[in-house]
């Protein structure tokens, strides 16, 4: 926890109030310790009995503040997302819509989601309210559209936090053999906008009920035997997420189709096709003998192919496969090869961090 997440749930908190009526002066507490935070140079992790020492938190808000430390967030915070209607706090998202306009649209016209917002605006009943008009009924419905088009995408390391929750607590059911990362995640491409998981298992129906009970998944979209297709959430990272499941024999195989990209999966068949093979998600077929070849590892898979191992994050078609062939493969920069960061921010500037904190990081 540092300074900008305690900042982040205040004003979160302030918002929420904002939305359901609270006093006015309440919630202007709220956002003036959030903002002393945001500029404060000290991390407040270290100082939670000094609190009351920074301007704009008093004895409440220190409470409130340790609470947050402690646990991540606050007991206050979670009732008041448990009174509202969700999709109202999802209008929050909307660039323009603040708070207060959401908290009079949702007492004037009942309005609970984007949904009931684009019928009330289709039906011109927002430009009615007292201090709307046609200008902020239109501005409203940019904003809709605006966020409607948005790319739905997470940054990688957003979108591994929480496919990694997610692997783990497949990994946890006894049923299950092996579990993997695959996709573009998996390629450690920059942004997501999915995850793709592959589970081994003969039992995936039971598998499947045990998946949809997880705290993280949300909505479940498709279900079938080889496939489960849902959306997940951990914190403010919410994703759809596909897992397939297959024998533990076919898993290798499955993990490398699985994790692509297309371009490098149709070489792979080309390749396949020139040695008398057919390849696909669950083995490679020999086609002079319909023998289906498995395999332990993906290492045994390329073999197969006469080619050596391709790390996930190459397989672009963008060359590695004529590397591969000529035993030409680069090495990708690894952790231990790192001595050093060329640039941080501190709580001197816009970091999240102190220096001291810095420092014990970089010496640990």
């Amino acid at each position: 926890m540092n300074n900008k997440k305690i900042a982040k749930i205040l004003h979160q908190l302030a918002d929420l109030l904002e939305l359901s009526g609270e006093n006015v002066y309440r919630i202007r507490a709220y956002r003036r310790a959030a903002r002393s935070i945001e500029n404060s140079r000290q991390s407040l992790v270290p100082m939670t009995d000094r609190l009351e020492e920074i301007d704009g938190i008093g004895k409440g808000m220190a409470q409130v503040i340790q609470e947050i430390i402690e646990t991540g967030t606050t007991q206050l915070l979670e009732e008041r997302k448990q009174a509202l209607p969700p999709g109202l706090i999802d209008l929050l998202q909307l660039t323009g819509v603040g708070p207060k306009t959401i908290h009079t649209l949702y007492q004037a016209l009942k309005i609970t989601n984007i949904d009931e917002l684009k019928q009330a605006i289709a039906n011109q009943k927002i430009r009615a309210l007292k201090g709307f008009g046609p200008k902020k009924e239109q501005k409203i419905l940019e904003a809709i559209q605006s966020y409607e088009q948005r790319p739905d995408r997470r940054l990688w390391p957003d979108a591994l936090v929480l496919a990694e929750r997610l692997v783990a607590r497949i990994r946890e059911l006894p049923l299950v053999e092996k579990a993997e990362i695959a996709g573009s995640l998996r390629r450690r491409k920059e942004t997501i906008k999915d995850i793709d998981l592959v589970v081994a298992t003969r039992h995936s129906h039971l598998v499947i009920d045990r998946i949809k009970n997880f705290p993280e998944t949300k909505e479940m979209l498709q279900v079938g035997e080889r496939k489960i297709h849902f959306l997940a959430q951990l914190d403010e990272v919410r994703l759809p997420v596909d897992v397939r499941f297959v024998t533990k024999e076919q898993f290798a195989t499955a993990l490398h189709h699985f994790t692509g990209s297309t371009d490098h999966n149709i070489r792979i068949r080309q390749i396949g096709k020139k040695l008398g093979y057919k390849v696909n998600e669950y083995g490679i077929e020999d086609m002079s003998t319909g023998e289906i070849l498995t395999f332990e590892t993906e290492t045994d898979f390329f073999r197969q192919l006469q080619l050596p191992y391709m790390v996930p994050e190459i397989r672009e078609d963008r060359g590695e496969i004529e590397a591969a062939k000529q035993d030409q493969l680069p090495n990708l920069v690894t952790e231990e090869m790192m001595k050093g960061d060329l640039h941080t921010h501190s709580l001197y500037s816009d970091g999240a961090h102190s220096i001291e904190e810095m420092v014990r990081a970089a010496i640990t």
